[in-house]
C-alpha cells in the first residue's frame, strides 16, 4: 500500500488507524499515537495559523527517551568496577583538593597577605584520611564486610573494644570487630547512624 501524499489521504489513514486501534491507549504502537497527535493537531488549530506540529514535538521526546534508555542501560544490572569507583573517588578528591587551592591562592594574593582560612586544612586532612574521629561524635558506625555483608556497631565505646552485629540479624548476636575483619576480610566504615 502507497503511503499517503494529501492531506486528504493522510486524514483518512489516521482515521483508519484510529478506528482499527484497541480502547486501551497502553496497547497503542507508534503508528497509532503518530495518527492520533496529527489528527488532535488538526482539530485543536488555531485559527488556521501555522504550529509546530505536536509529531514533531512527540518525535523529539522520543528520541530523548531512546538515548535516555540507551544511558540506563549501561547502569541497570550491572556492578561498577573498582576501577570505575576509584576513578570516580580521585575525580571527587582532586576537586576537593582543587578548592582548597583556591581558597589559598585566594588568601595570599595580595600585597599584604591574608592567613589561609581554618577550614582548609581540615577538609585537606579529611580528604586525605588523616582526620581524627571526634570523640564526642556518639552515632553508631555501620560497616561493610569483605564479603559485602552489612554490620551495626553495638558497643558504647567505653572499654575499647568494638562490637558489631550482622545488620537484619538479631542484635544480640554481635562478634568482635577484630574476629569479624579476620574472618570476612575487612571490615569498613561506610556511615553512622543514631
Amino acid at each position: 500500500m502507497a503511503e499517503p501524499t494529501t492531506s486528504t489521504e493522510i486524514e483518512t489513514r489516521d482515521s483508519q488507524i484510529l478506528r482499527a486501534a484497541s480502547n486501551d491507549s497502553n496497547d497503542w504502537d507508534d503508528a497509532t499515537w503518530a495518527a492520533w497527535f496529527r489528527t488532535a493537531e488538526r482539530t485543536h488549530r488555531d485559527g488556521g495559523e501555522k504550529r509546530r506540529p505536536l509529531f514533531d514535538k512527540v518525535g523529539e521526546q522520543q528520541a530523548r527517551i531512546t538515548e535516555l534508555e540507551a544511558e540506563l542501560a549501561k547502569y541497570v544490572g550491572k556492578e561498577p568496577t573498582i576501577a570505575d569507583e576509584m576513578a570516580y573517588l580521585h575525580r571527587c578528591l582532586n576537586a576537593v583538593h582543587d578548592v582548597c587551592d583556591q581558597a589559598e591562592q585566594q588568601a595570599t594574593r595580595w600585597e599584604q597577605p591574608l592567613p589561609v582560612p581554618e577550614w582548609v586544612a581540615i577538609i585537606r586532612e579529611a580528604a586525605d584520611g588523616v582526620r581524627e574521629d571526634d570523640p564526642d561524635d556518639n552515632r553508631r558506625r555501620i560497616y561493610i564486610d569483605g564479603r559485602g555483608n552489612g554490620w551495626l556497631d553495638q558497643s558504647t565505646g567505653h572499654n575499647g573494644l568494638r562490637w558489631v552485629a550482622p545488620l537484619a540479624i538479631f542484635p544480640g548476636d554481635s562478634e568482635p570487630a577484630p574476629t569479624v575483619t579476620e574472618r570476612t576480610g575487612g571490615l569498613h566504615e561506610i556511615g553512622r547512624c543514631w
